[in-house]
């Protein structure tokens, strides 16, 4: 048997008849012991611990020998839109899609993956797959899985718990994006695919939030609010008719030529809304912005996506060619004080180098930042540069971050007394009224509070970039 095809199997004991797929190595685990936990377990942190075969009968876990498994294949339902934005119905809704996912018999560290849509059918082949096994403080066990091929544009995210499943899907289709959720009720004991090659323990992350967003609620009434959310998270404004230089025709858009720029607004937490009504109003203001996508709840699958897709430029002769760029990125990501990633979820951190490699240039496409500027308005979401940088170093004009708290802390806690200025104060500066980063990292903090100076805080959100630069 190949080593690279010799994986590890963990299941989380439920106390029913589990089939005999290797040598029980911790059986009749007692009941497990609950993890510790903060009172406040609405926070999204996580520590790593690597469990031995002992320590996995602690946690209520089955600790299999190791063993040959392909997928064959995996079938999940799933269901979405297609999203054309300078098309007149921009939005095609689709509930009857299905994805497949199988091991690449070649190379069995990969997947080959197929996506029924109502819009076509897509093929990606050998994607790559990682795993992330995480423990909430209910002893409730997860496998998360990350299948993404950033050349192709395809991202997916696929969460798998004892009796369940959920997945984001995000990817591009050409001359569409498409978006897709999935619920179904295959868990640990269905899927089987797991990709640890130790033989000796495995590492956990252990979670302090509760791990499963569905709650008190049924598989059925999760699914149809998952449904729901998809179209209520989303807002679209545009695009703009403009005239075509090169042809004069009113419409960004030709047989040969289209040149799209777009404002995105991503705030991937559920639990806080920074992001007033009126952002996407002010940001479409800039003459320089044809389309606004707006987006809460957002997962990280569909934040890497968008931040590709809508920055993607091809040709497709000598006469053809069609270019999108995002101009000014409004993100809520938080950090933390321990690296430099950008917290998602509880399950989900952005990385810096996930970032950089999201740009590229493959053949007559590329995808880069280019005249990107970039407002993080969250607690350290610029802990140490690093993020910025992944931006900035392909190609963004300018990215403006907090090294430390971004309100209601130290820095600047006017935020909870004047939230459309002083959260917004950059949106309208450097959107409405058209003026630099600089001057629109001033108005972000030119409430100000009384207990810190002007110099102090602008100290804690420095620009990485320029700030003599402005959208064009």
């Amino acid at each position: 048997m190949e080593k690279n095809r010799r994986i590890l199997i963990v299941i989380f004991l439920f106390g029913i008849m589990v089939p005999s797929f290797g040598t029980v190595l911790a059986s009749n685990a007692s009941v497990p012991p609950q993890i510790s936990s903060p009172d406040d377990k609405n926070q999204d942190v996580y520590s790593s611990l690597y469990v031995d075969e002992l320590q996995a009968e602690n946690l209520g876990m089955i600790y299999f020998g190791t063993q040959d498994i392909r997928i064959d294949p995996l079938v999940l339902l799933i269901f979405g839109y297609s999203l054309q934005t300078e098309a007149e119905n921009p939005i095609s809704w689709d509930e009857n899609a299905k994805i497949e996912i199988q091991t690449n018999v070649e190379k069995p560290t990969t997947v080959d993956i197929m996506v029924e849509l109502k819009s076509g059918k897509y093929n990606f082949n050998s994607v790559s797959i990682t795993q992330d096994r995480f423990v909430d403080y209910d002893s409730q066990i997860l496998s998360k899985y990350v299948i993404e091929d950033y050349i192709k544009g395809f991202f997916m995210e696929l969460d798998v718990y004892s009796e369940e499943s959920h997945l984001n899907l995000a990817f591009d289709g050409g001359d569409k994006q498409l978006i897709y959720d999935g619920v179904n009720s295959l868990g640990l004991l269905n899927t089987n695919f797991n990709l640890s090659s130790e033989a000796d323990g495995f590492l956990i992350k252990k979670l302090v939030s509760k791990i499963n967003p569905r709650s008190e609620k049924s598989l059925e009434e999760f699914i149809q609010n998952k449904k729901k959310s998809l179209i209520d998270n989303f807002e679209l404004l545009g695009p703009k008719s403009k005239i075509n230089s090169k042809n004069g025709i009113i419409g960004p858009v030709s047989a040969s030529w289209s040149d799209y720029s777009y404002g995105v607004i991503h705030n991937p937490r559920d639990d806080i809304d920074w992001v007033n009504d009126d952002a996407p109003s002010v940001m479409y203001e800039s003459d320089h912005i044809d389309i606004v996508i707006n987006r809460a709840d957002v997962s990280e699958s569909l934040m890497k996506s968008d931040l590709q897709y809508y920055n993607k430029d091809y040709y497709e002769s000598e006469w053809t060619f069609r270019y999108k760029d995002i101009l000014c990125y409004y993100v809520v990501a938080h950090g933390t004080d321990a690296d430099s990633n950008w917290v998602i979820t509880s399950l989900s951190k952005l990385k810096p180098s996930e970032v950089s490699d999201l740009w590229y240039t493959s053949g007559c496409y590329s995808s880069y930042p280019s005249r990107m500027i970039i407002f993080c308005t969250s607690c350290y979401g610029l802990i140490d540069y690093d993020m910025a940088d992944a931006f900035v170093d392909d190609g963004a004009d300018a990215f403006v971050g907090c090294l430390t708290l971004s309100t209601g802390g130290s820095i600047s806690d006017l935020g909870y007394y004047y939230p459309n200025y002083n959260v917004h104060g950059f949106l309208i500066e450097l959107c409405r009224e058209g003026n630099t980063v600089y001057a629109s990292r001033n108005a972000r903090i030119a409430a100000g509070n009384t207990y810190y100076s002007t110099t102090y805080q602008a100290y804690h959100w420095p620009i990485v970039g320029s700030g003599s630069v402005y959208l064009y």
